[in-house]
């Protein structure tokens, strides 16, 4: 799906997706519905899932990124940090709780890399400048 979503917003969306899905698998809650049939997770540990979102979410900001240093006035660019970001609110209230959980280990360093991510993008959110309206042709106001 993802080699399928060649936009820069469509593929955000996705990831956010996906990201939502490894996340209700670690914290036992409910994911957004969605048109598409996801079917099951694949079987995992908490550990593998938490690993699984740090890596999603990783490889959502390096789309940011690279569409940023190739294309900087992409009118993608603001729409997909936004996004991005009202996401990774979502999540930081869901993860951040679970640090009270979580011992050293594996599954520690990927929730905090989870953690750092989304406080990477909530960072970078700040930068991005409003959304314009966009005034149709033709009119005044």
């Amino acid at each position: 799906m993802v080699r399928d979503a060649q936009q820069l917003d469509a593929r955000t969306t996705l990831f956010v997706k996906i990201a939502e899905r490894r996340l209700a698998a670690v914290t036992g809650g409910e994911q957004r519905q969605s048109n598409v049939s996801w079917g099951e997770l694949p079987k995992g540990t908490r550990a593998d899932y938490l690993a699984d979102l740090a890596a999603i979410l990783d490889e959502a900001i390096e789309n940011v990124d690279d569409t940023a240093s190739r294309n900087p006035e992409s009118q993608q660019l603001g729409k997909s940090v936004r996004r991005l970001a009202e996401a990774a609110t979502r999540f930081l209230a869901q993860l951040t709780p679970l640090r009270q959980s979580i011992e050293d280990g594996p599954e520690r360093e990927s929730l905090e890399r989870a953690i750092d991510n989304l406080q990477q993008v909530l960072e970078a959110a700040k930068k991005v400048p409003e959304e314009k309206d966009e005034k149709k042709p033709g009119k005044k106001g």
